[in-house]
């Protein structure tokens, strides 16, 4: 992705691999960064547990190849909606496809 142009934070390099989702949460959050995954249960921990997040990216799975998600990302970058944090947005890419959907999440915890 850095080839691209991104500026990434990745949780292998770091050597954090290991560490839970819940607090992969709070240290994105703590450094003002977006979380880019497949995995279903940062959506759940947003949505059921509420802790504060500036966003979520959320790619639905379906392939193992980084293009496909540069592809997807490069997509939601052209759609230039746009969202004010906490967000989640949801991108699906079929067939070069991409359907996004963009959801302003509700606020953490002393945030109401």
């Amino acid at each position: 992705m850095r080839k691209n142009g991104f500026d990434v934070f990745d949780i292998k390099e770091e050597g954090l691999q290991a560490t839970s989702d819940e607090e992969i949460v709070k240290i994105a959050h703590s450094n003002g960064r977006v979380i880019f995954t497949e995995d279903y249960d940062f959506c759940k921990i947003i949505f059921l547990k509420m802790p504060e997040f500036v966003g979520v990216v959320h790619f639905k799975p379906g392939s193992f190849f980084s293009g496909y998600h540069i592809d997807t990302i490069k997509s939601l970058i052209e759609a230039d909606f746009e969202v004010e944090p906490p967000f989640f947005i949801s991108a699906e890419n079929k067939k070069n496809k991409v359907r996004i959907r963009v959801r302003n999440a509700v606020p953490g915890p002393g945030k109401h």
